[in-house]
Order: structure tokens, then sequence, then C-alpha cells
């Protein structure tokens, strides 16, 4: 009967366990992946297959490479999604088909339709699953056989040779006066003066004349205006910034004023030389008052640099000339002049050039020698020297495309990390003034937050942690960038940035890593501006004691510091559940070796509840006497009367006695014991002790609380009569003072009125023995 029973029940269990698997199963979606996708996906890679295979033998330009290879980024992308979707599905199908199992009986002939449309869902998923895997595979290879010909287009390029500089100066002095004409005719024909009638000519140079005189005027009047004021370096470099500047004026503004007639007058694209002229010369002003400032600048500023003035001087010079040959450059090579050249005098203009451009780079590397704080750095000089005489040898031997690729990869990136570096300097220049509260309005600033001079800006550690990253980071993008990097590349780098990479089952995302490391700080700067300035004004109208208003700051601080670390790990994508396997590490952590520190964690908070001590409290610990400085969660700050700290772990508070002299009242009895001698008037003395009492502002003389002064007898001594003076004073921690205070009036009284203060005496008496003979003792005398 157990047998038929189990048999007629299982057919019934068994379709309620489909039916479950059906429901419970995520369910495929064909819309994602759909047969329109996959032919669009090999309709694009055949098409960019065709085109790298058309161009296979010719030089196929690199931006339409970087167009196949931006086209093929999603592709490859969704290929990738669809294989790992798809092979989890399938493996969930056959996990499906394998629980079903084996048909047992006739009976289980319902369990049939279910498991084929299982098996046919996992067929037609395999099939799509080989699609994608196929998309893949093909899309990789393409983008392979893409980037191999993109650098052996690149390389074909570099390696592409010229005439030598002997071939072009052979060619140029046959034909000398080729220059002459050509450069007549493009002043006179191409520059564009040839388009400005007398009248324009002369309205041009009256308003190049009135740009001029204005800014010399504004120039005066900014040198008769300012004052050198003590400045940290980021202001300095404003100071000296504005200071070059201003000498300047006359040349931008004679500049500024030929820009605007010449655009007014000529609105031509391109513009023609003499506006490309207009342009360069008001670049190069600016550029010059940088580097300017940056080196030597003008008076009232100084140099605020780490060097002398020598090599400060030095350096600047060779940085302007190095500057009026860039701006003689961009006039040659990059405007209608280069155009009008032949390509003879064109690349021997090139070559002429380069000799100068080398000479003024190896001067400014000898400059940079002599600076202190990289005066060891001459492997490196040595190295760019090097790639220096590299690119000046491939320009005259004829690879231009190799010279020009090196020498602007090497300027590019060490202009880039000079101007990094420079910006990096002012910046921590002024995160250490807002420390230390250099400028006034940095001192408002802390003032404002509620910082001592000691105090720190809470979170400003992080905003120079995020900014260093950020400043370094960009100069390695830049330096990429300077040497080749496609934009493909930095579009790869800012996806991996927004989008991140998985760590086990976790994404990390530097950008999101970033903006919680911001956050933050933030908030951690505003729950500190909220503990010190917004708190304290709502508690000081609430009627509670001090020790209730400073045990809420404390905690109003780390509840600051708990939400800002909460919203940090929410912005960074920390999923809270992930939170309890922390706490259980650090659960073991605990049973292992931190129940000390818990111990004193769990104390300090009943310390800031039960409040039996609060900041400002005298307290005897032990033999450690003091006021309560600062409680904190894990200790306790004691400043004693000699002005040192000491730190008290919160648990020796809790588990040892401690001596509360101001718990519930900042009074305190003060006792002081006097003797006076025998025969003294006891009536009188204690007239006199009770009268110094009274005279006392800080003894309490009538209270409701305490009693009032009172002189009692203690006993009768050896040599006088003790007694003790005990008093009430108003605040106990001046109690060493009121104890002196009240003993130098009581010696004065006992002077004024006669009263003897005994010392100790005593009377000795020698007694002789009789059984000692005394004429041995005056025998003994005697020898």
């Amino acid at each position: 009967m157990k047998a038929i029973h189990s048999i007629n029940i299982f057919p019934l269990h068994l379709v309620l366990q489909v039916v479950l698997l059906l429901y419970s199963s995520p369910s495929w979606s064909f819309e994602v992946y759909s047969e329109a996708w996959l032919e669009s996906a090999k309709s694009a890679l055949e098409s960019a297959n065709k085109t790298l295979q058309s161009t296979a033998d010719q030089e196929l330009d690199t931006g339409r490479l970087e167009d196949i290879k931006k086209k093929l980024l999603p592709i490859r992308e969704q290929a990738q999604d669809c294989v790992a979707e798809t092979e989890a599905v399938v493996q969930r199908r056959q996990q499906d088909i394998d629980f079903l199992g084996s048909k047992l009986s006739k009976e289980a002939n319902d369990v049939s339709p279910s498991q084929a449309n299982l098996v046919q869902e996992r067929e037609a998923l395999a099939k799509r699953l080989a699609a994608c895997q196929f998309i893949l595979i093909q899309a990789k290879e393409i983008k392979e056989k893409a980037t191999a010909i993109e650098h052996a287009t690149l390389t074909r390029k570099l390696l592409l040779k010229g005439p030598t500089v002997s071939e072009l100066l052979q060619d140029n002095l046959n034909h000398p006066k080729t220059w002459w004409k050509l450069s007549r005719h493009f002043l006179m024909m191409q520059s564009g003066l040839q388009l400005l009638t007398g009248a324009y000519l002369i309205a041009l140079l009256c308003s190049v004349v009135l740009g001029f005189f204005v800014g010399l005027r504004l120039y005066q009047i900014w040198i008769a205006a300012t004052k050198k004021p003590c400045v940290d370096k980021c202001t300095h470099f404003l100071l000296a910034l504005k200071s070059c500047s201003a000498r300047l004026l006359p040349v931008i503004g004679a500049s500024v004023a030929a820009l605007i007639f010449l655009n007014c007058v000529l609105p031509l694209a391109p513009a023609p030389f003499i506006t490309q002229l207009a342009y360069g010369l008001l670049g190069y002003t600016l550029t010059l008052s940088i580097a300017g400032a940056m080196l030597n600048p003008d008076p009232p500023a100084s140099p605020y640099l780490a060097m002398d003035d020598m090599t400060a001087q030095a350096l600047s010079k060779h940085l302007k000339r190095l500057l009026a040959l860039g701006f003689l450059g961009l006039l040659v090579f990059d405007s209608g002049f280069s155009d009008a050249l032949l390509e003879t005098q064109y690349l021997l203009a090139r070559a002429l050039f380069g000799i100068f451009l080398f000479l003024n780079l190896v001067w400014v590397l000898w400059s940079i020698g002599r600076i202190p704080s990289l005066g060891g750095s001459y492997r490196i000089r040595l190295l760019l020297l090097a790639a220096l005489i590299f690119a000046l040898g491939s320009e005259w031997l004829g690879y231009r495309n190799l010279s020009i690729y090196t020498l602007t990869g090497l300027l590019g990136s060490l202009s880039g990390f000079g101007i990094i570096w420079f910006i990096n300097t002012l910046m921590t220049d002024l995160f250490d003034g807002l420390d230390s509260g250099y400028q006034p309005w940095q001192k408002r600033l802390r003032q404002h937050l509620g910082l001592k001079d000691q105090d720190h800006i809470p979170g400003l550690i992080w905003i120079r942690l995020i900014f260093s990253a950020a400043i370094w980071s960009g100069l390695g993008l830049w330096v990429l960038w300077v040497w080749g990097l496609s934009h493909l590349g930095l579009d790869l780098i800012m996806t991996f940035l927004q989008e991140g990479f998985m760590m086990g089952s976790f994404r990390v995302i530097p950008l999101q890593i970033v903006t919680a490391l911001l956050a933050f700080s933030l908030l951690l700067a505003l729950s500190g501006w909220f503990k010190q300035n917004v708190a304290p004004g709502w508690l000081s109208n609430a009627r509670i004691e001090r020790g209730a208003r400073d045990a809420l700051l404390t905690v109003t601080g780390y509840l600051g510091l708990a939400v800002s670390l909460l919203v940090a790990l929410s912005i960074a994508g920390v999923e809270f559940a992930n939170i309890a396997i922390i706490a259980g590490a650090l659960s073991v952590g605990i049973g292992f070796g931190l129940q000390n520190i818990v111990n004193n964690f769990i104390s300090g908070l009943i310390l800031l509840i039960e409040r039996p001590i609060r900041t400002g409290d005298w307290i005897l610990v032990g033999a450690t006497e003091g006021f309560v400085h600062r409680i904190s969660i894990r200790s306790t700050q004691l400043r004693t009367f000699d002005g040192s700290h000491i730190i008290v772990p919160n648990s020796e508070l809790i588990s040892s006695q401690v001596t509360n002299w101001m718990l519930h009242d900042s009074s305190g009895r003060i006792k002081i014991p006097v003797s006076v001698a025998y025969g003294s008037d006891l009536e009188k003395v204690r007239a006199i002790l009770l009268a110094v009492a009274h005279q006392h502002d800080m003894v309490i003389i009538e209270s409701n609380r305490v009693a009032a002064p009172v002189v009692l007898m203690t006993g009768f001594g050896d040599s006088a009569l003790n007694l003790e003076l005990r008093c009430f004073i108003r605040s106990i921690d001046n109690r060493a003072q009121v104890f002196s205070d009240l003993c130098f009036a009581i010696n004065a009284a006992f002077r004024e009125e006669n009263i003897e203060i005994p010392f100790p005496q005593r009377d000795v008496h020698v007694k002789e023995d009789s059984s000692f003979p005394s004429s041995s003792i005056h025998q003994g005398k005697t020898l």
C-alpha cells in the first residue's frame, strides 16, 4: 500500500515543482539581443572588415581607423553582455532540466511538455550564445587588425625621410633671391595690408597709439595705489601676476586696440596675417607676464620661490627668450606666411629654427640644474638633453615627422609638468594658509568655523588628497595625449573611470570614490561648523547643565562623523548589507585583541550619558589630580596644575574610585590647622580666625546649603593647643589660593595680637648610672 500511495502522489508533487521552476526562473528576454541586432552587428563587422581589406595596401587615414574602432566598441560591449547573460540562462535551464530528470512512469506524462519546452529553449539559447561569441571574436579580430594598420601607418609616417639639411642648403643657395621675392610678395599681396586703405592705416595707427597710452595710464594708476602686503605664496603670485601684467599694460592695450579695429574692418575667415600677428602679440605678452610673475616679478612684488635671485633671473631670461622664439615660430610656421614659401624654403627655415630652439632649451635645462631642490636631477636632464639631440638630428637627417613627434611630446610633457607643479605648490600653500590662518580672510573663516589656532579644518586633508590625485592624474592623461594617445584611448580611460572594474562581487568606480571622498570631507567640515557654531547656541537656551551640553556636543560630533561616513559609502556604491560581513570580521578582531579598546569605547559612552565627570571638573584619579580638559570616546584628558596633559583611559574612570570636587556644586570646604601656645586666650584666637575667614571674598558666610565658618579644637598637643578653621569657599578649584591667603592673614593677625604659634620643644635630662664609677669617667676625659 505504501508503494501504491507514493506512486499516486509523485506526479502531482513533480508537476508542482515544474510550475515553481517555470515561475521562479527569470524568463529570457529575446528583445534585448534579437535577430535584428545580430544582423545589424554582423553587417557592421562585415563593412568594417571590407574597409580594412580594401585599403590594406594603401595608407589609411588615422581618423577613419579611429571611427572604425569607435563603431566597434559598443558592438564588443553588447556582445560581451550577450555572452555573459546567455551563458547564465543556459546554465539555469540545464539545471532545471537536470532537476526534472527522466520520466519514471506513465503517470508523469504531464511533465513531458514542460521538459520539452525547457530543452527547446536551451537549444535556442545555445544558438544565440554561439552567434554572440562569433560576433565578439570577429569584433576583437577587426579591432586588432585596425590597431595593427594604425601602428604601421604611424611607423611609416615617423620613418618617412625627406631631404637633408645639406640638400636644402644647396637648393636655397642656388636660388638666393627667391626668399626676398616671396617675402615681399607676401607682405604686399597676402598679409592683409593690401586690404587697408590709407585712411584705415592711419586709423589703425591711431588706435594702437591710443591703446598704448591708455595702458600706460592704467599702469601709473595701479603703481600709485598698490602697497606691498605681507602675503603667502598664493596671494604673492597673484600680486606678482598683477605687477607683471601692469607693466605690460601699454603693449596689451595696443594689441587689444589693434585686434578690435582689425576684426571690425577685416572680418574675414580665416583671419589675415596682420590679425594673426595681433593675436600672437597679445598671447605672447600675457605668457610673458606669467613667466615673469613665476620667476622674476616686477616691484612691488618680490621673488617667492625657493631659489636665489641670480638663478631666478637667468631662468626667467631664458624662458622669455624661449617664448619669443615660440612667438616667431607661430608667425612663420602656423600662419599664412608658411603657405607663401616654397617647400625647400619652409623645410630649411624649420631646420634653422630647430637649432635656436635646441640651444634655448639646453640653456633652460642648465638653469634648472641650479635650483637647490632640483640639483640632483642631472640624470634626468642628461636624458632630456639626449632626447633633444635626437630630435634635432632627426630634423637634419630628413626624418621630420619623427622630429616633430619627439619634440612635441617632450615639450608638452615638460610644460605640463611645470604647470602642474606650480599649481600644486600654490594650492598646497593655500591649504596650509587655511589650516594656519595666514591671511585676514583665512582667519575670519577659521573664526567662523569656531577653530582654535592649533586646530585644523575638518575634512581639509581629504580635499588635499582629492586635489593632488586629480591634478597629477590629469597630468598623466595630458602626457599620454601629447605622446599620441588617440581620442578613443581617452574615451576608454574616461569610460573606465566612470564604469570602473569588478573586484569580486563589488564594482569599484574611481569617479564615485573621488566623489564620495569629496562629499565626506564637505559633510565633515559642515558637521564641525554645526558643532562649533550652531549647536552651542541652541543648547545655551536649553535649561540643562554644562556637562550635559558638553556631552551633547561630543555626541553631535560623532553623529556628524557617522552620517558623513554613511553618505560617502552610499555614494561610493557600498551596499549596507555587506557591512554585516565587516561587522563579523570586527567581532572576531574584538574577541582576539581589541577588548581594551572596546572597553574604553563603552566606558566613554557611559561617561557621556551618566556624566559622573564633566569638562572643567576638578577630579582626583589615584595619584593624578587635575581639571577635565576633554572627554572623548576612548580616553579623557586631564590638565594638571603644572600645565601638563595626562591621558586617562575611560575604563579607569569607570572601574576605579574617582574623587570629583565639583560634581554637583563648585563650592567646597577647606581645613586650615592652627596651633597656639599653652596659656593663649582661645576665645580671642577663635574670634581672630573667624574674622579672617569673614574678610575673604571667596569664603561663604551665609548660605542655606553649607555651614558658616567654624573653629574647632582638635586636641592638646605636646607643646601647643591644636585648632582647625573650617570654611566653605565658592569655587573649590581656587582651593590652593584661598588656603594660602587665609594662612597669610592668620599669621599677620597673630603677630599683631602677640599670639604665639609654638614650635615643638624637648627637654633632655642626662641621668647618671650608679653602677658606672665616676672616676673612670673622669679618667676617660683626661685621656
